[in-house]
């Protein structure tokens, strides 16, 4: 959801500052900042998926202790 809202965000601003681009006579500036407020939001992405990639590696690693504590298997 939080997502979602972000594309939102970053669609609409880049929109504006496109159609706001179609009126100058030097748009390059605002094409500079298009594509800076894109890569912030795919890097901001990739920091996401990789933070909740780690918290699930530690939720398994934690899975799979407790299993081994109640099985009184391997001990860590």
């Amino acid at each position: 959801m939080k997502t979602f809202i972000y594309l939102c965000i970053t669609a609409m601003f880049s929109a504006g500052a496109l159609l706001a681009a179609t009126t100058m006579s030097n748009p390059w500036p605002v094409f500079a900042v298009v594509v800076g407020v894109w890569v912030l939001f795919v890097r901001g992405e990739g920091n996401r998926d990789r933070e909740n990639a780690r918290r699930r590696q530690r939720e398994e690693l934690f899975d799979e202790w407790l299993r081994s504590q109640n099985r009184g298997g391997r001990h860590y």
